[in-house]
Protein backbone atom coordinates (compact mmCIF):
# COMPACT_ATOMS: atom_id res chain seq x y z
CA UNK A 1 0.00 0.00 0.00
CA UNK A 2 1.20 3.42 -0.75
CA UNK A 3 1.93 6.06 2.42
CA UNK A 4 0.55 9.27 1.52
CA UNK A 5 2.22 12.06 3.08
CA UNK A 6 -0.48 12.40 5.92
CA UNK A 7 -0.02 8.89 6.92
CA UNK A 8 3.73 9.33 7.22
CA UNK A 9 2.83 12.61 9.19
CA UNK A 10 0.72 10.96 11.98
CA UNK A 11 3.40 8.34 12.18
CA UNK A 12 6.07 11.10 13.58
CA UNK A 13 4.54 13.79 14.80
CA UNK A 14 5.70 14.93 17.98
CA UNK A 15 7.87 17.79 16.79
CA UNK A 16 5.04 19.48 15.65
CA UNK A 17 2.44 19.35 18.02
CA UNK A 18 2.85 22.56 19.46
CA UNK A 19 2.82 24.81 16.88
CA UNK A 20 -0.35 26.31 15.68
CA UNK A 21 -1.07 25.17 11.92
CA UNK A 22 -3.21 26.36 9.04
CA UNK A 23 -4.41 22.81 6.63
CA UNK A 24 -4.80 23.69 3.06
CA UNK A 25 -7.13 21.14 2.13
CA UNK A 26 -10.29 19.64 0.88
CA UNK A 27 -13.02 16.60 0.63
CA UNK A 28 -10.66 14.96 -0.59
CA UNK A 29 -7.70 15.28 1.68
CA UNK A 30 -7.87 11.71 3.40
CA UNK A 31 -5.74 9.83 4.85
CA UNK A 32 -5.21 6.13 3.24
CA UNK A 33 -7.86 4.63 5.63
CA UNK A 34 -10.41 7.36 4.49
CA UNK A 35 -9.90 10.02 7.68
CA UNK A 36 -10.22 13.40 6.60
CA UNK A 37 -6.98 14.78 7.16
CA UNK A 38 -8.40 18.08 9.58
CA UNK A 39 -9.92 14.90 12.05
CA UNK A 40 -6.38 12.39 11.74
CA UNK A 41 -4.37 15.46 12.72
CA UNK A 42 -6.90 16.33 15.58
CA UNK A 43 -7.10 13.12 16.82
CA UNK A 44 -3.15 12.81 16.83
CA UNK A 45 -3.36 16.22 19.12
CA UNK A 46 -2.19 18.54 16.31
CA UNK A 47 -3.53 22.06 17.29
CA UNK A 48 -5.02 22.88 13.48
CA UNK A 49 -6.18 26.72 13.74
CA UNK A 50 -7.35 27.19 10.47
CA UNK A 51 -8.14 25.87 6.67
CA UNK A 52 -8.03 26.97 3.42
CA UNK A 53 -9.95 25.93 1.04
CA UNK A 54 -9.51 25.84 -3.34
CA UNK A 55 -11.65 25.90 -5.86
CA UNK A 56 -15.34 23.83 -5.41
CA UNK A 57 -15.22 25.07 -1.13
CA UNK A 58 -13.38 22.95 1.14
CA UNK A 59 -16.87 20.12 0.79
CA UNK A 60 -16.00 20.10 -2.99
CA UNK A 61 -19.28 21.01 -3.71
CA UNK A 62 -19.38 24.46 -5.24
CA UNK A 63 -20.29 24.71 -8.83
CA UNK A 64 -17.32 25.18 -11.57
CA UNK A 65 -15.95 28.79 -11.44
CA UNK A 66 -18.10 30.27 -8.57
CA UNK A 67 -16.66 31.70 -5.81
CA UNK A 68 -16.99 30.08 -2.27
CA UNK A 69 -17.46 32.30 0.96
CA UNK A 70 -15.64 31.82 3.59
CA UNK A 71 -17.18 29.76 6.87
CA UNK A 72 -16.73 27.31 9.55
CA UNK A 73 -16.06 23.51 9.23
CA UNK A 74 -19.14 22.07 10.78
CA UNK A 75 -17.65 18.98 12.23
CA UNK A 76 -14.45 21.21 13.94
CA UNK A 77 -15.91 25.04 14.64
CA UNK A 78 -12.34 25.52 12.65
CA UNK A 79 -12.54 28.64 10.63
CA UNK A 80 -12.50 27.83 7.05
CA UNK A 81 -10.71 30.82 4.32
CA UNK A 82 -11.63 30.16 0.94
CA UNK A 83 -8.99 30.97 -1.23
CA UNK A 84 -11.31 31.06 -4.30
CA UNK A 85 -13.49 33.79 -3.45
CA UNK A 86 -11.99 37.70 -3.78
CA UNK A 87 -9.47 36.17 -2.16
CA UNK A 88 -7.06 33.50 -4.26
CA UNK A 89 -4.04 33.78 -1.62
CA UNK A 90 -3.81 33.95 2.07
CA UNK A 91 -3.26 37.48 2.98
CA UNK A 92 -0.88 38.39 6.22
CA UNK A 93 -3.74 38.77 8.68
CA UNK A 94 -4.47 35.22 7.31
CA UNK A 95 -1.18 33.70 8.29
CA UNK A 96 -0.72 35.88 11.66
CA UNK A 97 -2.02 33.77 13.71
CA UNK A 98 -0.17 29.95 12.65
CA UNK A 99 3.65 28.50 13.40
CA UNK A 100 3.06 26.22 10.24
CA UNK A 101 0.95 25.18 7.13
CA UNK A 102 0.47 21.96 5.60
CA UNK A 103 -0.39 21.70 2.29
CA UNK A 104 -2.55 18.51 1.29
CA UNK A 105 -4.78 18.85 -1.93
CA UNK A 106 -5.45 15.92 -4.40
CA UNK A 107 -4.87 16.83 -7.89
CA UNK A 108 -5.29 15.39 -11.48
CA UNK A 109 -2.65 15.82 -13.45
CA UNK A 110 -3.43 18.54 -15.52
CA UNK A 111 -1.79 22.52 -16.00
CA UNK A 112 -5.50 24.35 -15.82
CA UNK A 113 -6.59 21.93 -12.67
CA UNK A 114 -6.92 25.10 -10.40
CA UNK A 115 -6.06 23.38 -7.02
CA UNK A 116 -2.45 23.17 -8.22
CA UNK A 117 -2.44 27.75 -8.62
CA UNK A 118 -3.74 27.60 -5.25
CA UNK A 119 -1.15 25.61 -3.88
CA UNK A 120 1.60 27.98 -5.63
CA UNK A 121 -0.53 31.22 -3.60
CA UNK A 122 0.26 29.38 -0.84
CA UNK A 123 3.63 29.21 -1.10
CA UNK A 124 3.61 32.66 -2.04
CA UNK A 125 2.30 34.17 0.74
CA UNK A 126 3.86 31.67 2.99
CA UNK A 127 7.53 32.90 1.17
CA UNK A 128 6.47 36.66 2.08
CA UNK A 129 5.44 35.91 5.57
CA UNK A 130 8.49 33.92 6.37
CA UNK A 131 5.79 30.98 7.52
CA UNK A 132 7.06 27.58 6.91
CA UNK A 133 5.24 24.84 4.89
CA UNK A 134 5.47 21.58 5.05
CA UNK A 135 3.70 19.84 2.07
CA UNK A 136 2.01 15.94 2.43
CA UNK A 137 2.32 14.59 -1.25
CA UNK A 138 -0.28 12.60 -3.03
CA UNK A 139 -0.27 10.54 -5.95
CA UNK A 140 -1.16 12.66 -9.34
CA UNK A 141 -3.06 9.68 -10.51
CA UNK A 142 -2.57 10.59 -14.44
CA UNK A 143 1.16 10.29 -13.56
CA UNK A 144 3.12 7.47 -15.65
CA UNK A 145 6.23 8.60 -16.70
CA UNK A 146 7.52 12.24 -17.04
CA UNK A 147 8.72 11.76 -20.89
CA UNK A 148 5.15 11.39 -21.17
CA UNK A 149 4.38 14.87 -19.83
CA UNK A 150 2.43 16.56 -23.49
CA UNK A 151 0.73 19.96 -24.06
CA UNK A 152 1.77 22.82 -25.21
CA UNK A 153 4.25 24.74 -23.00
CA UNK A 154 2.01 27.97 -21.32
CA UNK A 155 2.86 31.33 -22.70
CA UNK A 156 3.80 33.71 -19.98
CA UNK A 157 1.44 36.35 -21.59
CA UNK A 158 -1.27 34.12 -21.54
CA UNK A 159 -0.65 33.64 -17.71
CA UNK A 160 -4.09 33.04 -15.67
CA UNK A 161 -5.87 31.21 -12.50
CA UNK A 162 -5.71 28.26 -14.87
CA UNK A 163 -1.93 28.72 -15.81
CA UNK A 164 0.45 30.69 -13.90
CA UNK A 165 3.78 29.42 -15.07
CA UNK A 166 5.05 28.01 -18.25
CA UNK A 167 4.32 24.07 -18.14
CA UNK A 168 2.59 21.87 -20.09
CA UNK A 169 -0.59 21.07 -20.42
CA UNK A 170 0.18 17.52 -18.65
CA UNK A 171 3.30 17.17 -16.12
CA UNK A 172 3.42 13.16 -14.99
CA UNK A 173 4.57 15.31 -11.35
CA UNK A 174 3.15 15.46 -8.16
CA UNK A 175 2.49 18.73 -6.01
CA UNK A 176 5.42 17.88 -3.91
CA UNK A 177 7.99 18.11 -6.94
CA UNK A 178 6.14 20.83 -8.25
CA UNK A 179 6.52 23.00 -4.69
CA UNK A 180 10.28 22.09 -4.68
CA UNK A 181 10.77 23.38 -8.92
CA UNK A 182 8.28 26.71 -7.84
CA UNK A 183 10.73 27.10 -5.34
CA UNK A 184 13.94 26.71 -6.91
CA UNK A 185 12.54 29.31 -9.88
CA UNK A 186 10.50 32.06 -8.11
CA UNK A 187 10.19 31.48 -3.85
CA UNK A 188 13.67 30.92 -3.33
CA UNK A 189 13.17 32.44 0.25
CA UNK A 190 10.62 30.04 0.93
CA UNK A 191 10.69 27.13 4.00
CA UNK A 192 9.45 24.24 2.11
CA UNK A 193 9.62 20.51 3.41
CA UNK A 194 8.36 18.12 1.61
CA UNK A 195 6.92 14.71 3.04
CA UNK A 196 7.20 12.16 0.20
CA UNK A 197 5.17 9.10 -0.12
CA UNK A 198 6.28 5.72 0.61
CA UNK A 199 6.10 2.72 -1.74
CA UNK A 200 4.34 4.66 -4.86
CA UNK A 201 5.88 4.32 -7.98
CA UNK A 202 5.20 6.43 -10.75
CA UNK A 203 5.41 3.92 -13.51
CA UNK A 204 2.69 1.58 -12.02
CA UNK A 205 0.96 4.06 -10.07
CA UNK A 206 -1.25 1.36 -8.22
CA UNK A 207 -1.64 0.98 -4.34
CA UNK A 208 -4.30 3.38 -3.19
CA UNK A 209 -7.90 4.28 -3.44
CA UNK A 210 -8.31 7.55 -5.86
CA UNK A 211 -11.05 9.90 -3.44
CA UNK A 212 -12.94 12.01 -6.38
CA UNK A 213 -11.66 15.36 -6.40
CA UNK A 214 -13.88 17.68 -7.35
CA UNK A 215 -17.94 17.28 -8.44
CA UNK A 216 -17.33 16.97 -12.31
CA UNK A 217 -14.30 14.34 -11.49
CA UNK A 218 -15.93 11.19 -9.39
CA UNK A 219 -14.07 8.37 -11.12
CA UNK A 220 -10.50 8.17 -11.79
CA UNK A 221 -11.28 7.32 -15.21
CA UNK A 222 -12.49 10.78 -16.01
CA UNK A 223 -8.72 11.86 -15.17
CA UNK A 224 -7.47 10.42 -18.51
CA UNK A 225 -9.92 12.60 -20.43
CA UNK A 226 -10.46 15.85 -18.57
CA UNK A 227 -7.00 16.95 -19.82
CA UNK A 228 -7.80 16.75 -23.45
CA UNK A 229 -11.74 17.29 -23.07
CA UNK A 230 -11.69 20.16 -20.53
CA UNK A 231 -10.14 22.61 -23.62
CA UNK A 232 -14.16 22.24 -25.23
CA UNK A 233 -14.32 24.76 -22.75
CA UNK A 234 -13.15 27.66 -24.69
CA UNK A 235 -15.98 26.52 -27.26
CA UNK A 236 -19.60 27.02 -27.45
CA UNK A 237 -20.34 23.04 -27.05
CA UNK A 238 -20.91 20.93 -23.88
CA UNK A 239 -18.24 18.89 -22.61
CA UNK A 240 -20.71 16.37 -20.36
CA UNK A 241 -20.73 18.64 -17.19
CA UNK A 242 -23.33 17.10 -14.92
CA UNK A 243 -23.71 13.98 -16.52
CA UNK A 244 -22.80 10.36 -15.63
CA UNK A 245 -19.61 10.86 -17.52
CA UNK A 246 -18.20 14.37 -17.45
CA UNK A 247 -15.16 14.95 -20.24
CA UNK A 248 -15.95 11.89 -21.79
CA UNK A 249 -18.71 13.25 -24.10
CA UNK A 250 -19.24 16.61 -25.90
CA UNK A 251 -21.89 18.09 -27.83
CA UNK A 252 -23.96 21.16 -29.05
CA UNK A 253 -26.66 22.13 -26.60
CA UNK A 254 -28.57 23.34 -28.77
Amino acid sequence: HVELGIDRLLQDSESYKHQRIGLTCNIASLTRNGLHSRIALKEAGFNVAKLFAPEHGFDGQGEDGAFMDHQHDAATGIRIVSLYSKQLAPTAADLADIDLMLIDLPDVGARFYTYLWTMTHVLESCAEQGLPVLLLDRPNPMAQDLALAEGPILDPLCRSFIGRYPMPVTHHCTFGELAKYFKSLYFPNLQLQVLSMTNWCRKLNTGYTFFPTSPAIQKRETVYTYAGACLLEGLNIHEGRGTADPFAQFGAPW
